[in-house]
Order: C-alpha cells, then structure tokens, then sequence
C-alpha cells in the first residue's frame, strides 16, 4: 500500500490538470508564453525592419519592461477588487489587438517604432496585470493541496518555453518570413488565449470577510501596504532589487546586443 501510495505521488505535479478550469487557464497561460517568447525575436527583426539600431530597440525593450513595472503592483491592487476572470480575458483580448495591429500594418511596410514602442508597453502592461489575477485565481479553483503544484508547473514550463523553444521556433519563422507574417502566429496565440478563457468558469465568491477587507480600503491604502510589505520584508526586498538590478545590467544588455 505504502509503495502503490509513493507510485501515486510520482504524479502530483500533474494533478491540478485534471480540474476543467485550470487546464484551460493553463493552457491560455502557455499561450501566451509562447507569443511572449516569439516576440522577444519578432520584435527585433521588426525594429530592424523600421530602420532601427540599437537605440530604438533599447527603447521598445524598455517600453516593455516600463508597462510591466508601473503595472505589477496596480494588477493585484485590481485582481483584489475585480473579477479574475474578466481580467485575463481584456488582457488576452488587449494583447491580440495590439499584435493584430502589428500584422496589419506590417503588411504593407515596416511597421514604424512608435508603434513598436506602444504595442511592446501594452504586452508588458498585459503581463503586469494577468499574472497576479491568475495567481489569485488558482486558490479559488483548486485543492489547497494543489496550489504547489499548479505553481510549480507554470514555474517550470516559463524558463523553457519562453526563453528558449519559443525564440527558437520565431528564429526559424523570420528566416523564411517578414516580421509580420512571423507575427501572426503571435496574434493567433493571443487569439486562442482568449477563446480558451471564454469557457473559464465563474470562480467561487469569497468569503464575507474577503470581500469586507476589499471593499472597506480604499486603492491608496492598498498601494501604500504593499509598498510598506515589500519594504519590511528583507527577502522579498532583496529578492527584488538583486533581480531589478540584474536585468538592469546584465539580461537587457545582453539582449540587445546579441
């Protein structure tokens, strides 16, 4: 029994799939890994396409990674006092529309860096607000026992897929394809996230006392208790700044230049 038990528990990492909702947040959340990781490359080839240099990539990087830093600590003021659901779905939906736009316009020439520049801060302002929604979501259609897991998942896929297969695959696209027609496939991703995410269940309602504690603050206070959390807890705030100051120096150099 022991060891049929322990043979059982080879899996769990896999158990939160068998919950409908989860698999299809899951899925939209791969979804749009994959679209993040092609857009990291397509972005690129679309800056050089305009005419750019590294200057101009180095803004619409940073126009990306701006849209996800003012909107980081925002998306789980608002994942707190808004439906989850309806969240992930405006940030799929925002993200195909802007990627869209890309397509559209790259049909016809290059597609000029402002435009590059706003599309890349909406996909980074998108990321800022999906992901503490969807964080917050899994507690409320999964096991306790599961959470774990679920995290672990998504935490292992990210680094993989993201960084490396995905890239890989938008490498081999636009050695074929112009930049826009390699974004299509990032569009359709945006565009599935979202269809899958129209069959996502209602979450369950919180209980009285979370739903007292949302409405009795106001978003002010909220933003000045994080704030103050973040600053009082020595791991998370070193945590951050090493990692803040690690992209700074190392990850957004490295990217642009390579």
């Amino acid at each position: 029994a022991l060891q049929s038990a322990v043979e059982r528990d080879r899996w769990r990492i896999l158990r939160p799939l068998a919950h409908r909702d989860f698999r299809a947040l899951f899925t939209a959340v791969v979804l749009s890994i994959f679209a993040a990781g092609m857009w990291a490359v397509v972005m690129v080839y679309a800056v050089i396409g305009a005419g750019g240099g590294p200057l101009d990539l180095s803004l619409v990087a940073a126009s990306n990674a701006t849209g996800l830093l003012v909107c980081a600590i925002p998306g789980g003021i608002v994942a707190d006092r808004v439906s989850r659901r309806a969240i992930v779905r405006i940030v799929a939906l925002t993200d195909f529309l802007a990627i869209t736009s890309v397509v559209v316009v790259g049909a016809s020439g290059p597609v000029g860096i402002p435009q590059l520049v706003v599309v890349a801060f909406v996909l980074g302002a998108g990321a800022g607000f999906f992901f503490p929604a969807y964080s917050a979501i899994l507690p409320r259609i999964l096991p306790p026992g599961q959470l774990l897991a679920a995290n672990g998942l998504e935490g292992a896929i990210r680094p993989g897929l993201q960084q490396a297969a995905w890239p890989a695959a938008a490498g081999l696209l636009l050695a074929a394809l112009a930049p826009a027609h390699a974004a299509v496939l990032i569009a359709i991703a945006h565009g599935a996230a979202f269809v899958l995410l129209l069959f996502l269940r209602a979450e369950p309602a919180g209980t009285a006392v979370e739903r007292a504690d949302s409405s009795a603050t106001s978003v002010l206070h909220d933003l000045r208790e994080a704030v103050t959390f973040t600053v009082n807890t020595p791991w998370l705030l070193w945590t951050l700044l090493y990692a803040t100051l690690w992209v700074l120096v190392a990850v957004g150099p490295e990217e642009v230049l390579l």
